[in-house]
């Protein structure tokens, strides 16, 4: 099986989001279900018998009784209905593996495991919003090192001026060399200084409270748009078809 990266699978979570969806061949026996088992379950309400001299099409059958015709609809029912829960099983199972990765790296494994996931306690409470809450801080880090940075290039600056004093007597191009090590000190403090800046400038956006406010409005309809089409293929994609088709059965079972 393919392994998909912690990235690749919360891009799939996130920019993958819908649920299952049946193929067409799918939906194509879904519907036939679907009509043999209110034909079925028409037969029996509307007490529907075969007549001896009963004519199909013009042709007429011998031997065509309530009992072939009972036993007939049971077996096609249970035909369709068979195929269909495979077929949908089939369906759920290619879903299922398209979001395992997805799965596994939110709410399994070692809390070391990745860096683009979250770990909570109780799986229920991950969110694209928890993720930010635990990450978001972790922009600032970038700001305490690059004035780690230019303190220690400040510091190297005051020794190399220190020495180039303390050596009065050193050759001229010592000291030339001495003074374009300082001029490259003090150039690449101040573009240490701007780029804090513009550091400091993106974390106090990153971390103001408009983006996890933002952030926790989306991941709540997120959250209902799941549970809506999740409902909807448990009830109206596999639901209806198969308690229609189990009435049926019941019903044709009844009347043999």
């Amino acid at each position: 099986m393919e392994t998909i990266s912690p990235e690749e699978a919360v891009q799939k979570a996130l920019g993958e989001p819908v649920f299952i969806e049946f193929p067409e061949n799918t939906w194509k026996i879904r519907t036939n279900l679907v009509i043999i088992s209110l034909i079925s379950i028409a037969v029996v309400f509307g007490d529907l018998h075969i007549e001896p001299d009963s004519q199909i099409f013009g042709l007429k059958f011998r031997g065509l009784s309530d009992a072939v015709l009972t036993n007939s609809l049971i077996a096609i029912v249970v035909y369709l209905l068979a195929h269909f829960l495979w077929a949908a099983a089939d369906s759920f199972l290619e879903w299922r593996v398209r979001i395992t990765g997805t799965r596994l790296a939110f709410t399994t494994g070692s809390k070391w495991g990745s860096n683009h996931a979250d770990y909570p306690d109780d799986p229920r409470q991950s969110s694209l919003y928890r993720w930010w809450t635990d990450h978001a801080p972790q922009f600032g880090v970038v700001t305490d090192h690059l004035k780690g940075f230019e303190s220690r290039l400040a510091t190297l600056e005051q020794q190399v001026s220190s020495a180039m004093r303390s050596t009065l007597a050193a050759e001229p191009q010592v000291q030339a060399d001495a003074a374009s090590i300082v001029t490259a000190i003090r150039e690449t403090r101040d573009r240490l200084t701007h780029v804090e800046g513009s550091v400091r400038t993106a974390v106090e956006v990153v971390q103001s409270g408009r983006v996890p406010e933002s952030l926790s409005r989306f991941d709540n309809w997120f959250a209902i748009f799941l549970r809506s089409q999740n409902l909807r293929w448990l009830v109206i994609d596999i639901g209806a078809p198969v308690l229609a088709a189990g009435y049926a059965l019941v019903l044709l079972t009844q009347r043999m």
